[in-house]
């Protein structure tokens, strides 16, 4: 083989080039996780739970090495039974403000997972937060069964699985993990509910309930408006509280820029108001895989004249001034505002719970023609991150006035899956006149015990 000889000039040229070459690689591939962070809420869904598959799974990595002490174990055990928000569940962020274990938890493949789910920009981002949840301590519990305070797997072995939000394998049977002598999850095999609620299954996932958007409160000003004093699109001012504002744009992800420009109807806590509220409510179906746990139930809803249109008027031609919404008490943006969290065992048996959920204050009565007759609101299990897609839920009228076109509305919400339910309350029985609302609506059940949701209004 022929040698090749190079001068240590040369030699000293080719060093610089291949450092300053490794060394832009390396920045290359920072500013790729940047990037990735900074555009995965406007890829697809499929690319988000990517995503949170593979940070969730540093996350998993990382508790199940420290699994080998008995004694995290025992403390996992402890943190999750204070059931923060409701179940068996406990951030892994608040785990990391122990002091007995946080220096553990503090290592950089933990720190990289936790930081992937921070200050996430665009549309649906936000901070959130992954948790570990334990499934059988909440079957336990549920079924007055005596939790199990070690791990009944033979071979005392934990599995893990770790859920970023997409569909599981096989029907409901998702990918499990156990910690081997070499510190790697290897894997298991499918396990499903029934084997989680047996054997102790640690799952790391987001967690549903706590996100850190925030409503903003902003101002409506006379420029919001086009001639006819219809709201339009305008640059909106965040912060504050509700005055002022003027200039920017809204830093939250989940703004609805068409909620935030509504305006409450002029006749709201006139014409012998009254509150409206869901007393008793049951959740039959599961929108929500196992492995998430509960289901958090969340409404959006708007309020709208009896022909949809600015305080109810009649304009020839009709479509002078066109659809015009409302503000109800439900604003929210498009991650709607949360009603109750309901177990799987909830869920499983359709238990009616009592919730006492106000609606709708202030609420105009009797005045048909130009009151907010219509509360018109989706019902749905909401999702913060992977969220995937905002339903637009349309919904048309059953009540079209002479000339005017199809009524209808549309609803915008974030979740993975289809709404529970999609209707509207009306406070008054626009096909025979004003009705009171307490004598038309009091005790009133809007839905069946066969539908996919359950519940009933009060006047209060």
């Amino acid at each position: 083989m022929r040698k090749i000889f190079f001068s240590p000039i040369v030699l000293c040229f080719l060093s610089t080039v291949f450092m300053l070459s490794c060394k832009k690689t390396n920045a290359d591939i920072q500013e790729n996780i940047f990037d990735e962070k900074a555009s995965i809420t406007s890829q697809s869904f499929n690319n988000q739970v990517e995503y949170a598959e593979t940070n969730l799974k540093k996350i998993t990595t990382e508790i199940a090495k420290l699994t080998k002490d008995p004694a995290f174990v025992s403390f996992i055990h402890s943190e999750v039974s204070k059931k923060f928000d409701g179940e068996f569940e406990v951030l892994i962020d608040d785990l990391k403000k122990k002091s007995t274990w946080s220096s553990k938890l503090n290592s950089k493949l933990m720190n990289e997972g936790l930081n992937a789910f921070k200050n996430i920009p665009g549309q649906g981002g936000g901070s959130f937060n992954p948790q570990i949840y334990i499934p059988k301590f909440q079957h336990d519990e549920e079924t007055n069964t005596i939790a199990s305070t070690t791990s009944n797997i033979v071979g005392d072995t934990i599995l893990f699985i770790t859920y970023g939000g997409g569909t599981p394998t096989d029907v409901d049977k998702f990918q499990a993990y156990y910690l081997d002598e070499n510190n790697n999850l290897v894997y298991w095999g499918l396990v499903n509910e029934e084997y989680a609620n047996n054997h102790e299954v640690w799952i790391t996932a987001i967690n549903d309930l706590i996100g850190g958007n925030q409503k903003l409160a902003v101002a409506i000003t006379s420029d919001c408006m086009d001639e006819y004093g219809q709201p339009m699109i305008c640059s909106i001012g965040g912060g504050g509280g509700g005055s002022g504002g003027g200039g920017g744009t809204t830093t939250n992800p989940d703004a609805d820029p068409e909620e935030m420009i509504m305006q409450p109807h002029p006749d709201m806590n006139t014409h012998t108001p009254v509150n409206c509220k869901i007393e008793n409510m049951s959740v039959r179906v599961h929108n929500e895989y196992w492995v998430s746990g509960g289901s958090e139930i969340a409404i959006r809803a708007k309020l709208h004249c009896y022909n949809d249109r600015l305080y109810g008027q009649l304009f020839n031609p009709p479509t002078l001034v066109g659809h015009k919404d409302y503000t109800s008490d439900q604003y929210s943006g498009f991650i709607g505002k949360f009603i109750r969290k309901f177990s799987r065992y909830e869920v499983n048996h359709g238990s009616l719970r009592l919730v006492n959920y106000p609606l709708q204050v202030g609420w105009p009565t009797d005045n048909t023609t130009t009151a907010p007759i219509y509360f018109d609101y989706v019902i749905f299990e909401r999702d913060l991150f992977p969220a995937g897609r905002q339903f637009p839920m349309r919904q048309y009228r059953d009540f079209i006035n002479p000339g005017d076109p199809l009524s209808s509305w549309a609803q915008f919400y974030r979740s993975q899956d289809p709404a529970y339910i999609t209707n509207t309350v009306k406070n008054v029985d626009i096909y025979t006149g004003p009705s009171p609302f307490p004598t038309y609506y009091n005790n009133r059940t809007v839905n069946t015990p066969a539908d996919n949701i359950f519940f009933d209004l009060k006047a209060f």
